[in-house]
């Protein structure tokens, strides 16, 4: 009986974080809006020395609807193939931008400019955060060390204050898999602002949860 009524407990709380267990997902905006709640346990957020760091796991579907969006009229099996590499890996998004709840003129400028003094400066920040970021982070799973096989800049072009980046992490033999673990610490050793080593905690049963969700893919 004990047992039943944990049971209950755990697909009410599922059936309540995604609407209900009838529902589907339809569009990247209410998976965004999902991910986005801090209770079910899919974004960290830290905020140092008037910096703000974001950290977001984005389950395999959340990738694959988000291709979806941007690339109309994909078939079926692009789909299928695409979701297939997607559920072997990890995706997080970290942000790092300044701490919007401080009074403007006490807020930290764009973190393309902060803190530089010259253009040499300048210079080394746009190289170390387009073509390096995977250097200054690492994914801890149950403790094992993950570094990152892939670091993209993903809004290069925008006019914004923050910058965000997508980092993904890959088994690195067959039969490694890295959807499995209990616990993920994610690890930003920051090099820009004197942040120190950023750290975000991730329990294991919410990102299992974010990857159960149903997509209506049509």
């Amino acid at each position: 009986m004990k047992f039943a009524k944990q049971m209950l407990s755990f697909f009410c709380f599922f059936a309540l974080s995604i609407g209900s267990c009838s529902n589907s997902i339809k569009t990247i905006d209410e998976y965004n809006a999902w991910l986005n709640e801090s209770r079910n346990g899919c974004i960290k957020t830290k905020t140092i020395a008037g910096i703000n760091v974001d950290v977001k796991y984005q389950p395999p579907s959340y990738v694959v609807l988000k291709q979806l969006s941007a690339r109309k009229g994909m078939s079926e099996a692009s789909r299928d193939s695409i979701m297939a590499v997607q559920n072997k890996l990890l995706t997080f998004l970290i942000t790092i931008g300044p701490d919007k709840n401080l009074a403007k003129e006490k807020r930290a400028g764009s973190v393309m400019y902060e803190g530089i003094s010259n253009q040499g400066e300048y210079n080394e920040r746009v190289l170390q955060m387009n073509f390096f970021m995977e250097q200054y982070v690492r994914l801890y799973i149950d403790g094992k060390e993950q570094q990152p096989v892939l670091a993209l800049v993903e809004n290069l072009y925008e006019l914004s204050d923050s910058r965000t980046f997508v980092l993904v992490f890959a088994p690195l033999t067959a039969n490694e898999n890295l959807l499995k673990g209990k616990e993920y610490l994610f690890e930003y050793d920051d090099p820009f602002f004197n942040l120190g080593k950023v750290q975000m905690n991730f329990a294991g049963e919410k990102l299992l949860l974010a990857r159960e969700i149903n997509i209506a893919w049509n």
